[in-house]
């Protein structure tokens, strides 16, 4: 597994944790639950620093993936902490990241290489 298929399977695992993290939930839960919301910052933050890795050649082949997007989410969490907008995170949890792993997923190799 090169290096990015391997950072593109991080991302896939990220992303289903953040899924996994937020199922059953609604905005209202997620908002009370500093847990969920510690971990779900976490995955985006470490989502957007494995798309990061991603080569430009490999980027410019898949630009249907929104690394820039993801990648300045991931910055906005790290570096401007104390304005994260949960209303945003929510938004991105429910709408963004069930299509980044239907992005990511067919780019995986199905068995590691040998």
């Amino acid at each position: 597994m090169n290096r990015d298929q391997a950072s593109l399977l991080d991302a896939l695992i990220f992303s289903k944790r953040i899924l996994t993290f937020t199922a059953g939930m609604d905005k209202s839960v997620f908002a009370d639950d500093l847990k969920t919301q510690a971990a779900v910052l976490y995955e985006i933050s470490v989502l957007g620093e494995a798309l990061g890795r991603i080569s430009k050649e490999f980027r410019q082949a898949h630009s249907e993936i929104p690394y820039r997007k993801v990648i300045a989410m991931r910055n906005k969490l790290v570096h401007e902490y104390d304005g994260v907008n949960l209303d945003l995170v929510w938004d991105v949890v429910q709408n963004d990241i069930s299509e980044l792993i239907e992005l990511i997923s067919p780019l995986v190799p199905e068995k590691p290489e040998t």
